[in-house]
């Protein structure tokens, strides 16, 4: 199963002062409170070919664990190509609100003018999983302006 997720920001870690009962990121990543972490990610898949092939080695060796494409962009057929051909890998999609409001649109199946009154809030998170099997693919929709 591949899961693809749509969100309008990364992580807003640094905005939101931890508390004394919260896990820092090391702390979730399974490191000591204290650790100084190196986290390297590929980004702005799709905005270019050589973008792409150097991200997509990068992925393959090990380099890099994670990588986000913007949509729309000039080569994301090139990134939705790497991303059948592996597909365990986890894609991240960055897109504006009518992206996400078009995405949403087609999960729901709706039409123009209803697709055209979603509601995709600014620095919201909005996750569409994408389930293939051998009957077909189908759209779960995992929240919407979280």
């Amino acid at each position: 199963m591949r899961r693809v997720h749509l969100t309008t920001v990364a992580l807003l870690l640094c905005a939101t002062p931890l508390s004394a009962q919260q896990r820092t990121a090391a702390e979730r990543l399974g490191q000591p409170r204290d650790a100084k972490l190196l986290i390297i990610h590929a980004d702005d898949l799709g905005v270019a070919h050589s973008v792409d092939s150097a991200s997509f080695a990068a992925l393959d060796r090990g380099a890099v664990t994670s990588a986000s494409a913007m949509v729309p962009t000039p080569w994301i057929a090139e990134v939705a190509a790497y991303a059948k051909a592996h597909p365990d890998a986890d894609i991240v999609v960055v897109g504006h609100g009518g992206s996400i409001r078009a995405a949403v649109a087609q999960a729901l199946g709706l039409g123009p003018a209803r697709a055209l009154a979603l509601q995709i809030d600014p620095l919201s998170l909005t996750r569409l999983d994408r389930i293939a099997d051998a009957s077909g693919v189908v759209w779960s929709i995992g929240c919407i302006n979280a």
